[in-house]
């Protein structure tokens, strides 16, 4: 059984019959009230003159290194967790998505900023992939794809190569060195990445930013490892 605790955060499983196929903190993350199943939308200010972003009320303007909120109170926003009305500069929001200052009524817009280019993301708990989630499936572990490692760090300078980015722009990505290992009698490597967001979210919905692997972090053998798709 879902403990008690974790009742709420599942809308979508039946909780008479649950199979968890990976530990309770894994399912749990992404069905979080804010976790990535709940985003709806990212915006990019810039891509809107009139400072009117999609269903999200008021008026929403850059200002160098930070944004700019205008709004009435009847718009029905909060900051802080107070009632809004007025003009309010906001920075990136530095922590998770259930923290931003911004919220309009059960959702909570982060936000953020990539390359200078700032934007809000827009998480719903009602979201249709929130609601329809019933968990996660992984391969089951096999130890042979455990193996020792090397990791050669490329430096204290920065290395970044330009990426395609899971929204389709094109975004620079932080190399931090290159992991060389032994599989089946061959020697393989990749680059290993600076992944500022932490893991890919992307494959729990198409708003977020992920960057496409590295040229040359491909491999010619299958891994039949880690998650595989949503239940």
């Amino acid at each position: 059984m879902v403990p008690e605790e974790a009742r709420g955060l599942l809308p979508g499983l039946r909780l008479r019959r649950v199979r968890l196929l990976l530990p309770l903190r894994r399912l749990l993350t992404p069905s979080r009230r804010a976790g990535p199943l709940a985003l709806v939308g990212t915006h990019w200010i810039p891509d809107y003159p009139d400072g009117r972003l999609p269903d999200i009320p008021g008026v929403w303007r850059t200002d160098g290194d930070g944004v700019v909120l205008i709004a009435a109170e009847t718009d029905g926003l909060t900051v802080d967790e107070r009632p809004f009305g007025g003009e309010v500069r906001l920075t990136a929001d530095p922590g998770p998505a259930d923290r931003a200052r911004v919220a309009y009524g059960a959702r909570r817009l982060v936000v953020l900023v990539r390359e200078g280019v700032w934007g809000v993301r827009d998480y719903d708990p009602q979201s249709p992939a929130r609601r329809a989630f019933r968990g996660l499936r992984a391969t089951p572990y096999d130890p042979r794809w455990a193996v020792p490692g090397r990791f050669t760090p490329y430096g204290t300078g920065d290395r970044t190569v330009r990426v395609p980015n899971a929204d389709g722009r094109e975004r620079g990505l932080g190399l931090g060195g290159q992991l060389s290992f032994e599989l089946d009698g061959r020697e393989l490597s990749l680059q290993v990445t600076v992944q500022q967001d932490g893991s890919p979210w992307a494959v729990f919905a198409d708003h977020f930013v992920c960057p496409f692997p590295p040229p040359g972090n491909a491999l010619d053998v299958a891994i039949a490892a880690g998650e595989r798709t949503l239940e």
